[in-house]
């Protein structure tokens, strides 16, 4: 997490200017306030979507096929190397299965259209990590801990989206190691963490003595 969030999303144009808001909801995580994390990071996916291409008049699934498809059909090229080849063979329904570049990008446009941003009603996933169940209010189970790793993840996964898109190789698919910035920003987070839980002891303590438990 920390990695993605200090090395990754400051290279991807789309992602820069939520760099300062994921690295406060990163440490704001790990001081106890989870569900705001969340929270705080759901509407980046949208927001990184809208830079990428920001045609106005795009319906969300229409603005993911513009921001994924230029990025498949240049890893598509890549696979053959950019010689001339016939149209069939540069489909997702031929390379899927032939090549990872390919897959890659496939499997997260349709987690994109077919679980974060399908409607409410026809939501069949069980992270609960849907836009609009969020924003409607009409399920509080998108708080589940584990969504902030996979929000943190999808983004830097959109920082490399961005990089195929655009033809910049800002971001690369091979996942760097840990550099100075990411190292203190994990130990900034394990600082909060460690902060936190002589907080919850004092807090429980006084509850204690009220004879109620910490809610």
């Amino acid at each position: 997490e920390a990695i993605c969030i200090a090395q990754i999303l400051p290279r991807a144009r789309s992602l820069v200017e939520f760099c300062p808001l994921a690295r406060e909801a990163y440490l704001a995580f790990y001081s106890g306030y989870r569900a705001s994390s969340i929270a705080a990071l759901i509407p980046a996916i949208e927001g990184s979507l809208t830079r990428i291409v920001p045609d106005a008049d795009l319906a969300i699934p229409d603005r993911i096929n513009r921001v994924t498809a230029p990025a498949i059909e240049n890893a598509a090229r890549l696979h053959f190397e950019h010689m001339w080849t016939p149209r069939e063979y540069l489909t997702v329904d031929y390379l899927f299965g032939q090549d990872e570049r390919v897959f890659f990008l496939e499997t997260f446009r349709r987690w994109l259209q077919s679980s974060f941003f399908c409607r409410t009603g026809d939501y069949a996933g069980v992270t609960w990590l849907n836009r609009h169940l969020f924003a409607h209010a009409a399920s509080s189970s998108w708080q589940q801990s584990a969504n902030f790793a996979r929000l943190v993840v999808a983004l830097a996964t959109l920082g490399v989206v961005e990089s195929w898109h655009d033809r910049s190789n800002r971001v690369s698919l091979f996942f760097p190691g840990m550099n100075e910035d990411s190292t203190l920003l994990w130990q900034q987070a394990l600082f909060q963490a460690e902060m936190q839980l002589v907080l919850k002891t004092i807090q429980e303590k006084r509850y204690h003595e009220h004879g109620r438990l910490v809610p």
